[in-house]
Formats: C-alpha cells, structure tokens, sequence
C-alpha cells in the first residue's frame, strides 16, 4: 500500500511540475475551521490547459488516520475557460488534495496540493503576554506538522529579525492568505507574533486531542490597554498609556484584529478570539466599569464592523511587575477589579459566545525574564492553562465562524469573443484586477475579460473584503460557421417548400428570417443564412447565403365567349402560359386561350408556364360545365336587327360563305367569312323584311331567319 501511494504521488510531483493543470485555491498548509459535527466545506479553484471534459478531486489524508479519505468525485463537470471550480466537504483532518482533468474519461493531466487542513484557527490578541516577546534565535516551535501559522510580519521589522517570514511593511493591512507554514523556530505568527511564544505548546496540545490541524493569527500588541482598543475601533487616535505624547497609527491596534476576522475569518473560518490583556490596565489603575466598558465596546464592534459574531475566550490577566533601571522588578500588582471586569464581561454581559479563558494571575510570580512578560519556564503551565480552558470551551463554542464559498464564477461569451464574467455571491461591489494589479473594472454581472490573469476584490455592505485570488481565463475559440444543407429545390412555384437545415455542431442555431432552430421549411423567395451558438455561448459567423425563389402559378378561370366558346378568363394573356385544356376528364388538342365547343359536358382547362429548363409551374384545373345552345349550331343577334347582323357558329367561320334571301327567295347578300369568331354581317342596303339567313361551314349548312326593320 505504502509503495503504491509512494508511486502515485511521484507520478503527481512530475505531472504538477509540467503545470498543465494547477490549484489557486486553496493555498498550501491552509486549515479550514470545522464545525462541531468535526467537517467543513471549502472552496477549490484553479486552472488546466486544453480542453478536458471534467476536472475530478480526490483527498489523501498525509499520514494514516489523520483524516477521512475521500476518493475520487467530479469537482466541476463542465469547466470552462480554463478555470475550475467546485467545493469539497471533508471530515476534520491533514490532507493531500489531488487534482486531476479528464478527457473521454481518461486522465489528461494532474497536481496535488501537499498540505490542506480541516481543523480550528484561533486569533490571538491583546497585549506583550499574548503576542510574545522579543524573537530569539532558537524560538520555540511546534513538533507537529499540523501546527500552523500566518508567516508574515507588519510591525517595526527590526523587532523581529527573522528573515523566513513575509514582510509587508508598517501597519499595512495586505495581508497575505499564501504564507501558512508549520510553526517552527524561524516563523512569525503574523501578522503581530514578535516571537512564537507558548503558543507552538498549545498547538501541539490541541492537534494531539482532537487530531486535526491548528493555525494561529496574533493581533496583540505589546503594552496596550483597553482604552486603546476601545478608542482605535470608534477609529481615533489613541495615546500610549505608558508614553501619552506617542499616539499610536490610527485605527490601531484594533485595526489588525479587525483585518485578521476579515480576512482569515471569512476564508479560513474561527474558532475563538483567544483574548489575554489586562497588566497593562491594572498598572495604570483602570476600573472596574470602564475595563467592562471598553472590552465589550471592542467585542460589540468588532462584531458590528465584520458581520461576524466571533466567540471570545478571555482570559483573566492582570498581574503586573515592571522592570526598574537598575534591573530590579517592582512588587507584583494584581487587580480584581480587572480580573472581576474580564469574569462579568463574558457572565453577567449577555453578550452571546463569550467564553472564560485561563487565569494566568499566579503563573511565575515574579516574572524572571524581564518582570513583566513570561519566561520560556512558564511556556508549558501557560500552554497547559489554555488547552485546559480550550478543550473544556470548544463544545460549548456551537457557532464557530465557518468558512465562506468562493463566489461562482459563470463564464460565457460575449458578442466579440471577450469573456462576460458573472460573479454568483452576496457581496455587493467587486473590483477586478489583472495580473499587474490595475483596476480594470467593477462589474458583479457581464465584466468583459480577455485571456490573462486576474483576481477580483468583493466588498460587502460593511465594506469588508474578500479576495478571488489569482486564476487565469483564455477566450473560447470562434465557433466554426456552419454550412446549410438544402433539401429540395430552391427554384420553385408558389405552394411548394424547401427544407433548409444548418450543419455544424453548435447548439442553438439562428437563421437570418428570426427562426431559431436546427431546420426549417421555406416557402418563401429569399436570401438565407445561419449562424451557431456553442455551449459556451459564443456565435459564430453567418453561413454562405442560400437563395430561395418562388415563382407565382398561373391562375386558371374559364368563362364563355360567345355561345359556342369557351376562354381564358383574363384581361391580359402571358405568351409564356401554355394551355391544356379537357372534356370529361379527356385532354383535347386546343392549345390557345380559346375553345371552340361543340358538345355538353365538363370542360376543364391547366395553365403551365416554365422558367426555367427545370422549373414548370402548373395552375390548379378550373372547370366549367357547358351546356350546348338548342339553335341548331348558329347563332344570329340581334334579331330583329337593323344595320348589321352578328353571326356565330359551331363550326369555324374562317372560309365559311354566308347567303341572304329575302321571302320570296330571292339572293339579297352573299359572301365569304375571313376569320374565325363572330362575324358581323353589315346590313347596309337591306330593305326591312323577312329574309332567310343561310351558313356554309366546314360541310355544314345552317339556317336562321331573319328580320331586318328599318
């Protein structure tokens, strides 16, 4: 078993080393606080290269029985953008985090984070006896590995001369969330620990009960007393007690504390405030009330400032000796009136979550260092004291500070290809910072981004901050245009359709004419394109153009023309209309817009026009019943006539000879017939009378009589 996750972790170490996939958050040695059911959630973030399908987790807890082993789970199954992000819920522990991507379910690439805790973070403040003394160079140090610290230092550099911590400069608040290290002799427990003190004992102590790891801050501020963190938290300045013409920065030293629960606080979560001042008070002869006055005006605004009801335990401190000039110490002073204050602070307040710490009043009486501050001889009885009143508190602590989620980060594209980045938190205001830490914009929802590096600052309504550390984004790629598949014809007549369907392997598609879909059915002329959305919500270009053309049908109506005709019934022929016409059911020859009938029956008549060589359009069949005239195939109108006679005939009149007798026989008119169609016989010269009207056609003869009246 050792060998095999020997092996595995090797193959870890060389793929993290080619960096094709890495973790931002969290940060190595980072300790998560658990809750009292011993588990907490914590956010993970970080960035591959490529393209991969999923991004899975796996914890190892870094050695046997220091945690619960989580095999492994998808962390984010769609990733985007070249960032991952995802949460992980793990029982109280010390583990490896292991990352790996995947692609068609098989691992691309991978990277572990050596050291990542869930377990209890402490903030130290008050004064010198929390915050330690001078630094020394064999400074004590823990001999667990899960005994963890915030390695910075923000205070006068030449008081800590240790050069293994980060330095960020006088009182500045930047504190960093990348410099946890196990406590040893050479490491700061920032961002104020002058030295490690008693603490490193402590931690050991609490790592071996509950077997998880413990990460401290230290706020404390040697030579304070209350009225200096009451004053600095209403943001003023306020005078040293032991020097009142020296003021200290403004803001501080409640300043720190406060930086300290906004930062660890919201990221790592806390346990406890460990609180130990009161030497300073009770040399300077501070009451009762306004001991009591003053520690809940700190703990009520730093609650008030954070949002966060931090728990305090507070321990009952006051005895004080000071070191005269010739070496001497001063008599002990101890003060019950402080002690008292600091007892009644957390019983009789009704300030939920205040806790009693360890009364050090009788801890090495007198103090053999420097008579005021403890000696390494009383490291192990302070250490014990805490853990006693620690181990005794801790269940009774039922609403630690749990860590908070990073926000979700939501990518998709925007319509020129930059990233429109959507931050999914309750903070309200974010600043957005590139790899050179300018401001670059401040937008919650759509902060356009391109490929590069960033971090993001959020501010909620009390204006405490909470950073996105570093990750970096790469722009999708332009989605390939797809290509238009025709099915059909796209000359066609009017009534008909074409299928158009996009080709391509987006997942929503638009078309030019609004339709939102895969295909669809034209019917319509017009110019066609596409373009595809992908699942990251890039649009790619429009397709080619497809051209569709409809052409209108003829429209088909038959009326009569005269009574032994049948028409077209327009005011306008189109020479490229080609006629069929029909009787019952049976095509004739006549290919005009006009039909001579000779017969009842249902007669029919289809309009055809061709475009193109491939495109002919047919009209819909009109039909007409007919119904022959009983006037024995001529017709003569008006009759009685005047001047001029119409004549029409079954037959064709082109060629036909017409005669005209009067009563008694006699030839009145005679001639010949050009043309087919009715025919007007001119009557000029024609007395009035009876006469007889005789039609010569096609072999025909046809009688009518007609009068003629003058």
């Amino acid at each position: 078993m050792k060998k095999s996750l020997l092996a595995l972790l090797i193959g870890m170490c060389i793929q993290t080393a080619q960096a094709q996939v890495k973790i931002s958050y969290p940060h190595l040695r980072q300790v998560f606080q658990r809750n009292n059911l011993n588990e907490a959630t914590f956010s993970v973030l970080g960035n591959y290269t490529g393209t991969v399908d999923q991004v899975q987790a796996k914890l190892i807890p870094v050695e046997a029985g220091q945690g619960q082993p989580l095999d492994w789970f998808t962390l984010d199954a769609k990733p985007k953008a070249g960032l991952f992000q995802g949460s992980i819920k793990v029982q109280g522990g010390w583990y490896q985090l292991l990352v790996r991507t995947l692609v068609n379910q098989q691992v691309k690439d991978s990277t572990l984070l050596s050291r990542v805790g869930v377990g209890e973070n402490f903030i130290i403040s008050g004064q010198s006896n929390a915050e330690g003394t001078f630094r020394r160079p064999n400074d004590t140090e823990a001999t667990d590995d899960r005994v963890i610290a915030a390695n910075f230092f923000n205070y006068f550099k030449e008081y800590n001369p240790s050069t293994n911590n980060k330095y960020i400069g006088e009182y500045s608040l930047d504190y960093p969330m990348t410099e946890f290290r196990k406590i040893d002799s050479t490491v700061t427990i920032g961002p104020m620990g002058l030295s490690n003190f008693y603490w490193p004992i402590l931690g050991d102590s609490l790592v071996k009960k509950y077997n998880v790891p413990v990460c401290f801050i230290n706020t404390a501020w040697l030579g304070t007393g209350i009225k200096n963190w009451a004053e600095s938290s209403r943001g003023l300045l306020t005078a040293s007690q032991w020097a009142p013409e020296i003021y200290y920065p403004k803001g501080f030293p409640y300043a720190n504390l406060k930086r300290a629960v906004e930062v660890f606080g919201q990221k790592n979560g806390v346990r406890a405030i460990l609180w130990h001042q009161g030497e300073n008070d009770a040399f300077h002869k501070t009451s009762y009330a306004d001991y009591k006055n003053y520690l809940l005006e700190v703990i009520t605004t730093l609650r008030k400032h954070t949002g966060m009801d931090v728990p305090w335990i507070i321990a009952e401190a006051s005895s004080v000796s000071v070191q005269l000039s010739d070496g001497s110490c001063t008599p002990t002073l101890w003060s019950t009136d402080i002690v008292q204050a600091q007892k009644d602070v957390v019983s009789t307040s009704g300030v939920p979550f205040l806790f009693s710490g360890p009364n050090t009043e009788d801890v090495e009486i007198p103090r053999k260092s420097d008579c005021i501050h403890f000696s390494r001889g009383a490291y192990l009885t302070l250490a014990d004291l805490w853990y006693q009143k620690i181990s005794k508190q801790l269940d009774a602590i039922k609403t630690p500070i749990i860590p908070k989620a990073m926000p979700n980060i939501q990518i998709a594209c925007s319509p020129n290809y930059e990233l429109s980045v959507d931050l999914s938190t309750n903070f309200k205001k974010v600043t957005w910072l590139n790899a050179s830490s300018a401001k670059i914009g401040t937008q919650l929802k759509n902060q356009l981004l391109g490929t590069g590096d960033y971090s993001a600052i959020l501010e909620d309504d009390l204006g405490n901050q909470f950073t996105v550390p570093n990750f970096s984004l790469n722009t999708f790629p332009i989605p390939a245009k797809p290509r238009i598949s025709v099915l059909g014809d796209t000359l066609m007549c009017e009534g008909k359709s074409v299928e158009l369907k996009a080709l391509g392997s987006g997942v929503n598609y638009s078309w030019s004419n609004g339709f939102q879909g895969l295909s669809q059915t034209i019917k319509t002329t017009g110019s066609f394109q596409v373009k595809t959305t992908d699942a990251n919500g890039c649009i790619s270009d429009y397709s080619n153009k497809v051209q569709v053309q409809t052409f209108p049908q003829p429209v088909a109506s038959i009326t009569t023309f005269g009574p032994y005709m049948l028409k077209l019934n327009t005011t306008q022929l189109d020479p490229q209309i080609n006629y069929q016409w029909e009787l019952n059911g049976v095509s004739l020859g006549e290919k005009s817009n006009l039909l001579r009938v000779r017969s009842s029956g249902k007669y029919a008549l289809t309009l055809s026009k061709r475009y193109t060589n491939t495109l002919t359009c047919l009209s819909a069949k009109a039909e007409f019943d007919y119904t022959l005239p009983a006037d024995g195939g001529m017709s003569i109108f008006p009759n009685p006539a005047s001047n001029e006679v119409n004549i029409e005939c079954i037959n064709s009149l082109a060629g036909a000879e017409f005669l005209l007798y009067n009563w008694d026989g006699r030839l009145a008119l005679q001639g010949k017939i050009s043309q087919d169609g009715a025919f007007n016989l001119n009557l000029a010269g024609i007395y009035s009378g009876k006469y007889q009207l005789v039609l010569k056609s096609e072999g025909q003869v046809f009688n009518k009589s007609l009068i003629v009246v003058k």
